[in-house]
């Protein structure tokens, strides 16, 4: 922690300030990647495969990694000074696996803030950017369980881009070079390293006058699970040149750190633990707190599969096959494929687009099954639940894949979780038993399929999915009722309907209407004061599917030429047809004809017949022929 500068007895040398040029953060870090036995400091030979890659970034505070020891005029007690104090960085890292046993890193030190004796609060700065290259000559086993010993050589260059002014860079160029070692066990990691760091001497410390050192550094990791390690470091750095003053304990500066590393599944981790300084020497703060974390590519370890051809193994089925790692079978060395699993959604035997919760062994999932299903990888013996979803349809099923593929059918059900109670009455408020109510949805599920009936109170109380559906109330000899309502899964809901006089009536061989159908002159275009009729026209047919099929016949007057007119009774019945069609009735059940002028009820001599003889009817195909009278 303290960087010992005695002025001894000149009370102008006790003023004087270090003139820089010695690089107080004293914190580099080896590879901060996704491996969860890497330590922080420790340079570890792992079992890296080519191409893995990483990029990371982690904050950090130090307290007092520089200090200035002053002795007094007087020979009283030395006077400790923090020359570097409340540092604030980014440590920000890459590096990349050129070969299975060559990987180049590289540390790029930025801080933000720094007080210090007559320094007053800094701004950021950049520090000396590290190269470093590890070569791994036995490189641990990639297998689960630990990999045993592995031994390499780290080699680095510190190019001077640190603030020399403020202690945070060396003068000239730096490297350095170390023998790591490494040895993995099932849950242990034991790693250290040993080395020097070489670098320009600093002038005027006489204390540090030697800047070359020794580096050696010890870590102890923990896999606490697949996902988290904990690691345990300790780190000596003494000078080759030791103080030559009494007071000074500086010779061996030292730091423990405690770090704890989270890798996510998607190859991202996190750090966050913390230092504190062992003994007093240059470089070694009192203590640090750090977080941070990165991203890249790690090989997850596979079960050794090296066997050289012509020689057994019982580990090893397949000797010349490289084993494929896919949690099936993993330990006979043999290239086996996982189960095929397949989803399909159904409503009513037929398929349906969904979103689903698939359910595995590595927990949920939410996936898009469309009408081709989804097909998963799975484990033979694992068991999958895919819960899914269409609108107001839900369902769910359950299957364990086998080595065959195995098909998974969900079932899709309507989900009525909501109510809504409808009161029927005339105009002066007395019930009509004999309504009947309709729903009509752009969802169909979602929605009672067939007409009700209310109670003799006119009541009637139905369960019914959530969303915008339209209400049909019809009763014999009134008119049509329609109300669009929209619900909420949960909702409760009443609604009161009052029936006015009807203006249609069903006969035996005929809807008949009660008003005629409005045209514009000499076209096919229906008026809107006609909307109302053809509804109810609409709800009586859709109501009662026991009337069969309807003809909708279209009747001119004289006027015009012939063709002209049968052209134009055809083009105004399929008009309301379509109309018909856009209100629900299904178009199987309707057929438009044109009768022109052929079929006249009254005179064409007079307006009263000519008008008469213009209309649109409403005929029964399916009904019986006889001569008896209508039924309402």
């Amino acid at each position: 922690m303290m960087l010992w500068l005695a002025t001894l007895a000149l009370a102008q040398n006790a003023q004087q300030q270090p003139a820089g040029g010695f690089n107080a953060h004293g914190f580099k870090l080896a590879a901060h990647d996704a491996d969860l036995r890497d330590p922080l400091i420790v340079q570890r030979p792992g079992a890296f495969t080519q191409g893995d890659w990483f990029v990371s970034g982690l904050a950090e505070y130090a307290k007092s990694p520089l200090v200035m020891v002053q002795q007094s005029e007087d020979g009283g007690q030395p006077t400790e000074v923090p020359v570097v104090d409340n540092l604030v960085g980014l440590n920000l890292s890459a590096g990349v696996a050129a070969h299975e046993r060559v990987r180049f890193d590289i540390l790029a030190p930025i801080y933000g803030l720094s007080t210090g004796a007559d320094l007053a609060s800094q701004g950021p700065a950049l520090g000396d950017i590290r190269l470093a290259t590890m070569l791994v000559g036995v490189r641990p086993d990639h297998v689960p369980g630990g990999g045993g010993p592995g031994l390499g050589l780290v080699g680095y260059v510190d190019l001077p881009s640190g603030n020399t002014d403020r202690f945070l860079g060396q003068p000239g160029v730096g490297g350095g070079a170390k023998v790591a070692l490494t040895f993995e066990t099932d849950q242990i990691t034991l790693s250290g390293d040993v080395g020097g760091h070489f670098t320009e001497a600093v002038e005027g410390f006489s204390n540090v006058q030697g800047s070359d050192n020794l580096v050696a550094s010890l870590g102890f990791g923990v896999l606490a699970s697949d996902a988290v390690g904990l690691t345990l470091e300790g780190v000596l750095q003494p000078p080759f040149e030791a103080n030559t003053f009494d007071f000074t304990d500086t010779a061996f500066p030292a730091e423990g750190i405690l770090s704890v590393r989270y890798k996510a599944p998607s190859g991202g981790h996190w750090t966050f633990g913390g230092a504190a300084g062992l003994t007093d020497g240059p470089g070694v703060a009192a203590f640090r707190v750090f977080v941070g974390g990165g991203f890249g590519k790690v090989e997850p370890p596979r079960p050794p599969d090296f066997d050289p051809l012509g020689e057994l193994s019982t580990t090893d089925l397949c000797p010349t096959e490289r084993e494929v790692v896919n949690g099936w079978k993993d330990d006979d060395g043999c290239p086996d494929q996982l189960s095929a699993l397949g989803v399909d959604v159904r409503y009513n035997g037929q398929s349906r687009e969904a979103d689903a919760e698939v359910v595995g062994p590595d927990g949920p999932r939410v996936e898009r099954i469309g009408m081709q299903g989804l097909a998963i990888d799975a484990v033979p013996g694992s068991t999958w639940t895919v819960r899914a979803t269409s609108g107001c349809l839900s369902g769910s099923a359950t299957a364990t894949a086998g080595e065959d593929p195995v098909q998974m059918l969900v079932e899709l059900q309507p989900v009525y979780d909501s109510q809504v109670k409808v009161t029927v009455t005339d105009m002066e408020g007395q019930p009509l038993p004999e309504a009947q109510v309709l729903w009509q949805s752009v969802a169909p599920e979602c929605v009672p399929p067939d007409p009700a009936s209310v109670d003799a109170t006119g009541v009637l109380t139905q369960r019914i999915a959530f969303g915008t559906h339209k209400a049909v109330v019809t009763a014999p000899m009134y008119n049509v009722y329609e109300e669009e309502v929209t619900f909420r899964s949960g909702d409760s809901k009443e609604i009161t309907v009052q029936l006015g006089a009807a203006l249609i009536s069903v006969e035996k061989n005929q809807i008949k209407i009660l008003e005629k159908v409005q045209f514009e002159t000499a076209k096919a275009i229906i008026k809107p004061e006609s909307f109302d009729l053809l509804n109810e026209v609409a709800a009586t047919i859709i109501t009662n599917p026991d009337l069969g099929r309807v003809e909708v016949s279209g009747h001119t007057d004289s006027r015009g030429s012939e063709t002209y007119n049968q052209q134009l009774s055809e083009r105004r019945a399929e008009s309301v047809r379509k109309y018909l069609i856009e209100q629900g009735v299904s178009e199987q059940r309707l057929l438009a004809v044109g009768y022109g002028e052929s079929n006249p009820i009254d005179t064409n001599k007079t307006p009263e017949g000519r008008e008469a003889n213009r209309r649109v009817e409403f005929n029964l195909i399916d009904a019986e022929s006889d001569d008896e009278g209508s039924t309402p």
